[in-house]
């Protein structure tokens, strides 16, 4: 007699429910800070009086909800402080000095760190003196700026000039802030995108407050605690050169991406993805990036999608249930997954079908053709004293898939990934041609431009080599011409 066999199907389960916000992601960490709250009972009792859900799973659009309800109740808390106190400034000043007075809601704080005897009486002398020169010189800063001004505090021991001798240069509130803690704890420069961290309240911010006064003592980033990585001494150099806009770890992207040859278009596209959002598994995606590095004509538009590949291939567990509820974890498709040999075309073959699969499919059709740009093609004619002519250079753009994969193929590298790109007219790709006088023809060169920005921020020649002298020569005529501006790192 035959036996029936036992089959399970395959339930997907979810994970239990957090318990702590450090079991959060760090995109609802953030949500947390903006809201004020700091554990997950104080945000789930605040969404119920705001009649929200109270669970911690939330799509984007419900977050960004929360959130702008929560700006315009702190901006109605504002409106109303300043009613009732007009001039806080005056209010801190006789708190200061002693007198018994009615404190706003705004100065409460302050009288809780004056009359904690738990800290040192320096922490707390160090304290007054700071909050005395604010209410003097700047206070504008008595609002958004209180949480972070508390937070210097914390550092009495590590001032290295004294608070009454701060003069403020700028009236800008941010500005200020920034200047008033390199008055007080820089002996040299810091980066500007290290101010985040006064008015981060998480572990991470505590860390990168560290970070700024080891910086600002005039010591390397190599040496601080907590980096993720080890850094060369050349991604040291770049992250201290990180935009200002960037966070923390952007900013270590910046000098690790810049460091291996990297460039800027490579860290901005690595923006918005986790590998800006954490370093774990640090050697096999700084293999990533080095892919990235040496493919430097890999449409940029596809890093998201390769990264998101890559992850789920990897590194994504996902939990089953038999028919019993018994739970067992299945491994990721190919957690030995590595970069070795990868070829950029069979890659994006490879990320292509897994979209198909999840119903995102973007493989490129035949004979794609879309418009040109408005941007001016360029011909340059050289000829000899007998007005033969000896040699003309040109410029023109590629508007067509097949144009595309015919300069890949002959300049040998995968500018073909570029043409959702094109079409979409986020960007230009222009092939730079010679012809001698005897009629031989010859690629020189392949550039990209930014259209919004009409910036050339990529050129490359044959297996993605730099510019030579007449290829850049060429280049930068066009440029002047057509009025295209040159990224520097180009």
């Amino acid at each position: 007699m035959a036996t029936k066999r036992s089959r399970s199907r395959r339930v997907v389960t979810t994970d239990p429910p957090p318990q702590s916000v450090a079991e959060l992601s760090e995109e609802m960490q953030r949500h947390l800070h903006v809201l004020g709250v700091a554990t997950l009972a104080e945000y789930r009792a605040w969404c119920r009086r705001h009649e929200f859900a109270p669970g911690v799973q939330k799509n984007r659009r419900q977050l960004d909800r929360e959130e702008n309800l929560a700006r315009r109740t702190a901006a109605d808390r504002r409106i109303v402080a300043a009613r009732v106190v007009r001039r806080p400034d005056r209010v801190l000043l006789r708190l200061l000095d002693g007198e018994s007075v009615e404190l706003p809601a705004l100065l409460e704080p302050v009288q809780v760190l004056l009359a904690d005897t738990r800290r040192p009486a320096a922490q707390r002398a160090f304290a007054r003196d700071v909050l005395r020169v604010v209410a003097e010189r700047c206070p504008e800063l008595i609002g958004d700026h209180l949480a972070p001004l508390l937070r210097l505090v914390e550092f009495a021991e590590r001032v290295v000039r004294p608070p009454a001798e701060f003069r403020p240069r700028t009236r800008n509130a941010e500005r200020r802030f920034a200047a008033l803690a390199r008055h007080l704890f820089a002996q040299w420069p810091v980066p500007a995108f290290l101010d985040s961290a006064w008015y981060d309240h998480r572990v991470a911010g505590a860390r990168h407050r560290a970070w700024f006064l080891h910086l600002g003592s005039g010591q390397s980033i190599r040496t601080v605690e907590g980096l993720p990585f080890a850094m060369t001494k050349k991604m040291a150099h770049h992250f201290l050169l990180a935009p200002s806009r960037y966070t923390v770890l952007e900013a270590l992207r910046w000098g690790q991406v810049h460091g291996l040859g990297g460039d800027a278009p490579l860290v901005e596209a690595l923006r918005g993805t986790a590998l800006v959002r954490g370093f774990e598994h640090h050697e096999f995606w700084e293999s990533v990036l080095r892919f990235f590095i040496r493919n430097p004509l890999l449409d940029r538009a596809h890093v998201g999608p390769v990264l998101d590949y890559l992850f789920a291939q990897r590194f994504a567990e996902e939990r089953v249930a038999d028919e019993r509820g018994r739970v067992r974890a299945v491994p990721p498709p190919q957690p030995n997954l590595t970069m070795r040999g990868r070829n950029p075309d069979a890659l994006l073959r490879q990320v292509g079908t897994w979209h198909r699969r999840l119903g995102h499919g973007f493989a490129p059709q035949q004979n794609v053709t879309w418009g040109p740009s408005g941007i001016l093609p360029y011909r340059s004619v050289e000829k000899d004293r007998s007005g033969e002519v000896v040699r003309t250079d040109t410029v023109r753009e590629l508007c067509s898939t097949a144009q595309l994969v015919a300069e890949g193929r002959e300049m040998h590298h995968c500018v073909a990934t570029y043409w959702q790109s094109c079409r979409g007219g986020r960007c230009s790709i222009w092939s730079v041609e010679v012809q001698e006088g005897d009629g031989l023809r010859q690629k020189l060169l392949t550039i990209e431009v930014r259209n919004s920005s009409r910036e050339i921020v990529q050129a490359r020649g044959k297996r993605n080599e730099r510019p030579g002298s007449r290829a850049r020569s060429v280049m930068m005529s066009w440029a002047r011409a057509v009025e295209l501006r040159i990224a520097d790192w180009v």
